[in-house]
């Protein structure tokens, strides 16, 4: 078990400052206090079966919270000041190993839920309080399950993440979604002194349309 307590102030860089076009002279550094804590468990069962888990959990009041976001006149992105945010959440790993003579067999799992909300009104109007910050997801998930044999490896991945509102408000969002990766290998060695690692990779098996900001769509399948 660990636990920590810190007191953050970051100025703003100078891509934030100054980046053309886009760049704010005016923000202001960011400051608060921070807590986090995590648990961890190891344990082995029989000969071959290892397990590893862990339990974190954090919160954070910053001031002046550094942030781009697009403007609403050009839609130029530029870094702004969000006046108090409340950033706090949990995040649970697990990983599961069975290794026994010539294989190895490994499935890990993450789980992190993130609640980022602006706890005040930066004017009368402003409908952005209490809500999720943009482009934070609020929760994010991801499995790898593994495998080796001699020199044959192979793995496959899956990651899920939650949708992303796009404004302060939360009038508009991008949707949810699940991405599916698989990879082969093989490594072959030459002469005992050299390897070659050749590869397959199929990225986004299942053709998924995503975009990482709105109106940026990534690719599709990708081998």
């Amino acid at each position: 078990l660990k636990a920590s307590l810190s007191y953050n102030y970051r100025f703003p860089s100078m891509s934030d400052m100054y980046w053309v076009p886009g760049g704010n002279p005016f923000l202001k550094p960011e400051k608060g206090l921070s807590y986090d804590a995590t648990l961890t468990y190891t344990s082995k069962i029989g000969s071959c079966f290892y397990i590893r888990s862990s339990l974190s959990c954090y919160r954070m009041d910053i001031t002046n919270w550094i942030m781009w976001l697009p403007n609403n006149t050009n839609y130029i992105w530029t870094p702004v000041n969000i006046n108090d945010v409340l950033s706090q959440g949990a995040e649970v790993t697990l990983k599961l190993d069975w290794i026994t003579y010539n294989v190895k067999i490994g499935l890990m799992g993450n789980y992190a839920y993130t609640s980022s909300e602006n706890k005040n009104k930066n004017f009368e109007e402003d409908n952005s309080q209490h809500k999720q910050l943009p482009y934070i997801p609020l929760q994010k998930a991801n499995a790898r399950l593994s495998a080796e044999w001699k020199n044959f490896q192979f793995a496959y991945n899956v990651s899920f993440t939650d949708k992303r509102y796009v404004t302060q408000d939360e009038s508009y969002e991008t949707p949810a979604y699940t991405i599916h990766n698989a990879e082969l290998s093989y490594k072959c060695k030459i002469r005992n002194r050299y390897s070659v690692t050749p590869k397959i990779t199929v990225q986004n098996i299942f053709d998924e349309y995503y975009e990482s900001t709105q109106y940026y769509p990534m690719p599709l399948r990708i081998v």
